[in-house]
């Protein structure tokens, strides 16, 4: 199974977007730590610099931690457009993904049930018309 989702990933080019977003989003983390560590009161761990991290990428911005420095708020300039970039990217894959009928791993089992059960009813309704004559 993890072969087969392993697979997908790099086929789809998902799992390309996902490792580099969760790059972007652990060395972001990093860097606002060493750089607001100290120097912001409401910093007090890696924890916290990776919520930050997250939450400027995603442009949420929750407000419970914010940059106070200036290399801080470049960093969380660079968060936001990488962030804005990387979710445009996995959205447009996912769609990709749907307009071409691939199918997400794992389905496989369903599509066949599904064959199996649009034949069987075509085998009914030509019962059916058989039986009208």
């Amino acid at each position: 199974m993890v072969r087969r989702v392993l697979g997908f990933l790099r086929r789809s080019r998902l799992g390309y977007v996902v490792l580099v977003f969760l790059l972007v989003t652990v060395v972001g983390a990093l860097v606002l730590y060493a750089v607001e560590r100290g120097e912001n009161p409401n910093l007090k761990g890696f924890l916290d610099a990776l919520f930050l991290a997250l939450s400027i990428e995603s442009t949420v911005g929750f407000g419970s931690i914010v940059v106070v420095t200036t290399g801080g708020k470049v960093l969380a300039m660079g968060l936001m457009v990488s962030g804005i970039c990387l979710y445009a990217s996995l959205i447009g894959l996912l769609a990709g993904l749907i307009l071409r009928g691939t199918s997400l791993p794992g389905t496989e089992a369903l599509e066949a049930r599904i064959r199996e059960l649009d034949e069987k009813l075509g085998r009914l309704l030509e019962r059916e018309r058989r039986g009208r004559r």
